[in-house]
């Protein structure tokens, strides 16, 4: 973000992770690795086996369960016709996919906003 000269409100780790979804999602072919890049989010999260100490609450990085819900939450929330399966699969807990399109159409709207030429 510091490159990119663009302000953030929050942590400066979440703010990459959206781009980095958004970005992929938009291209039209990045469904699948930012659900990949999800599931290694839960697999990190399954290896602390649930632990969460005072240095994870402290560091600069999201949770990786939190990380992990972020990203299926937004592949979900960007079609959610075409990713029904992670609602029906229990993937995402459905009081969660019911604000994903919501979530999906903010963050669109946030980084369209931040990233376009307003030269052109």
């Amino acid at each position: 973000m510091h490159n990119l000269a663009l302000p953030i409100t929050g942590r400066e780790e979440d703010a990459v992770d959206q781009l980095a979804a958004w970005a992929m999602i938009e291209s039209g072919a990045g469904d699948d690795a930012v659900l990949n890049s999800a599931f290694s989010y839960y697999k990190s999260a399954e290896r602390a086996g649930g632990q969460v100490s005072v240095d994870l609450m402290a560091d600069e990085h999201s949770l990786s369960l939190q990380r992990f819900f972020n990203l299926v939450c937004w592949v979900y929330g960007s079609d959610p016709q075409k990713h029904a399966d992670l609602v029906a699969n229990g993937v995402l807990p459905q009081a969660r996919a019911a604000r994903c399109p919501h979530e999906y159409a903010q963050l669109d709207r946030s980084w369209s906003t931040l990233l376009s030429d307003e030269d052109e």
